[in-house]
């Protein structure tokens, strides 16, 4: 996989313009991890589906596809969009949780496919836009493409997905970390 320069430009735009307006909706899913109500009933309660748990953090996933409460999926673009959200504390630092998220060479994905238990079709293809830095050691945007088995009875998934990892500070200051995946269209 090789991407031009437009196809890299198209890939950074798409990536920054779903954080930028996941972060204008961050206040509205704050709460739940504020302090201030970081409780999972409340999520179960609010129509949540809980898709993993694992010790004190759950992810949830929104049981509609009509999402236009949430600004980063609305526009033309979104064919059957799902918000995701997970929930809970964890008793390890943001960079803990960063360094297990980037990926930045198709080595790196085949290792946290492993631990994650997904079942990737040993042909994974990273093509880095933004690699980490030493000053920015979570910062990561790509294009991923690999394909995945559901067992037997299904063909294989092929995925070409635009991500993107990284830190930012909110305007209050807050320390948040980030991973942003979509599907994109790359011939």
């Amino acid at each position: 996989m090789e991407l031009s320069p437009s196809d890299r430009e198209h890939c950074r735009d798409i990536t920054f313009q779903v954080l930028d307006r996941t972060l204008h909706d961050y206040a509205d899913t704050a709460s739940w991890t504020s302090g201030t109500s970081s409780s999972r009933s409340d999520v179960e309660h609010d129509g949540w589906k809980k898709l993993w748990s694992q010790g004190d953090v759950a992810m949830y996933a929104e049981p509609t596809t009509d999402l236009a409460w949430v600004s980063a999926m609305r526009g033309g673009d979104w064919h059957h969009p799902v918000a995701v959200v997970a929930v809970g504390r964890m008793c390890c630092s943001l960079q803990d949780v960063l360094y297990g998220l980037v990926a930045s060479d198709p080595a790196e994905f085949m290792l946290r496919a492993v631990l994650m238990d997904q079942k990737l079709d040993g042909n994974v293809e990273v093509e880095a836009i933004t690699t980490p830095s030493e000053g920015e050691p979570f910062q990561f945007m790509g294009v991923r493409r690999f394909t995945t088995s559901h067992g037997c009875l299904h063909r294989p998934q092929e995925y070409v997905l635009a991500t993107g990892t990284g830190e930012v500070f909110t305007s209050c200051g807050e320390h948040l970390g980030y991973e942003i995946c979509q599907s994109v269209a790359m011939y």
